[in-house]
């Protein structure tokens, strides 16, 4: 149509943003009346030319010629907005390990998902994905390295194993000899602070310091004890004495010791550990003798001393198990082997035993020392990052001079009491109680 026709140009308002789909009446701007009227003469015109094509004769088909060339057309609008062509989306690509589908076949999510393996961290099994779970904040992102850390800080009592050694040597016929098996040693207080980092969800540095306290105990006696003049001259007893004995030790150890966590089994989860460790035992024993009757020893009221120093270094192989019994409650056991070198130092001191007057000895020693350390314990979860737990540790080393063995009363010609070197072992068993904060 020219002119008025519902399409005419002149009553079409473009907008220059909106360049595709529908558009309303409004953007249009065509008024009702003239949109019927120009449908009426549309649809007339369309039946007047049906009419007419049917009464015209038949005409036979021409070949129409070649068209000429098009022209080329004006230049295109830079302000016109091309129109999108919809790509059509690209398939996900399976990991590696998987073969593709054919072209045309959906792949089902579980060859595009990433494939996880449960790793232990902490009390709990969880993911490992490519970055470590332990080492990931809220997000992803990397967490700093001081939330990393774990400590754990517990108190409790300690005990070390009862002497069983007897004052001087063995004489036959002697009706009440003197020695330290009826010294009770008490429990101490004792602690230990544990601090641990993650550096990755199966590997942790743990170092640990440990006091086990002044475990000790005192006894009352009365009786006989065996000397001798020099190592091959027959035993003689000691005129009756009234002795006070008091003994007392001292006990700390600090270690260093890196785990690896192995896959889990079930609710089991299991460790192993190598590392390097230090224990230090100190011990006094202290006699006091009251002459109660006629003889040659001791020469007088009087006493005898014995100070006896530990310092052993080693190696450690370690393993873990861990059973979680509830998401809160998690029990443990811990077996460690050490292996090492023990240097020994004896010092005794006497008053009035063979002579008149005080007298002091010294010794030292070294040799190689092996031992091992048990332990149960319990952990229950209070919050995400608080922890209650317990533990019952029992800890054996041989090599270990003892006090009450480093009296050498068979040399009395010398005029005094000399130092021995009897290692021995030594048992400490220890119960603590505390709490464990993770950052």
């Amino acid at each position: 149509m020219v002119g008025g026709g519902p399409y005419d140009r002149r009553d079409v308002r473009v907008d220059p943003v909106r360049t595709t789909g529908p558009r309303s009446e409004a953007e249009v701007g065509i008024h009702p009346f003239r949109a019927a009227l120009g449908l009426a003469f549309t649809l007339l015109g369309f039946a007047g030319h049906a009419a007419a094509e049917e009464s015209a004769p038949a005409v036979p088909a021409v070949p129409a010629a070649p068209l000429p060339p098009a022209a080329p057309g004006p230049p295109a609008d830079p302000l016109a907005t091309p129109r999108r062509t919809p790509t059509p989306p690209t398939p996900p690509t399976p990991p590696t390990g998987v073969e593709a589908p054919p072209s045309g076949v959906a792949v089902p999510p579980t060859l595009v998902e990433t494939r996880r393996v449960p790793v232990p961290v902490g009390d709990v099994a969880v993911t490992s994905t490519a970055t470590p779970l332990a080492c990931r904040g809220p997000g992803g992102a990397p967490r700093p390295w001081w939330t990393r850390f774990e400590v754990d800080v517990q108190g409790g009592f300690s005990w070390v194993s009862c002497p069983d050694a007897r004052l001087g040597e063995p004489v036959a016929g002697n009706p009440a000899p003197l020695g330290f098996d009826d010294l009770e040693e008490g429990p101490a207080f004792s602690g230990r602070v544990t601090v641990a980092y993650r550096c990755s969800p199966a590997v942790r540095f743990e170092a640990r310091v440990t006091a086990y306290g002044d475990p000790g105990g005192t006894a009352g006696q009365a009786g006989f004890f065996g000397t001798r003049p020099d190592p091959g001259a027959p035993s003689e007893l000691s005129r009756p004495v009234a002795g006070a004995f008091d003994e007392e030790a001292t006990a700390w150890g600090a270690e260093l010791v890196a785990w690896r966590a192995l896959p889990t089994c079930g609710s089991w989860r299991f460790e192993v550990g190598a590392g390097a460790r230090h224990f230090a035992f100190e011990e006094i024993a202290h006699l006091d003798l009251a002459t109660t009757g006629a003889g040659a020893v001791p020469f007088a009221d009087g006493f005898v001393d014995a100070y006896v120093e530990n310092r052993w270094w080693g190696l450690e192989g370690c393993v873990s198990a861990y059973a979680d019994v509830t998401p809160s409650l998690t029990l443990s056991a811990t077996f460690k082997a050490l292996a090492g070198w023990v240097e020994r130092h004896v010092a005794v001191t006497d008053g009035n035993l063979f002579a008149n007057g005080v007298h002091a000895a010294s010794a030292r020693s070294d040799g190689f020392a092996a031992g091992a350390e048990f332990e149960v314990g319990a952990r229950l979860r209070l919050s995400s990052c608080v922890h209650v737990s317990a533990a019952v540790n029992v800890l054996f080393l041989d090599g270990v001079q003892r006090a009450h063995d480093a009296f050498d009363l068979e040399q009395g010609a010398t005029g005094r009491a000399e130092a021995r070197d009897d290692p021995d072992a030594v048992v400490i068993g220890s119960l603590f109680l505390g709490v464990t904060v993770s950052f």
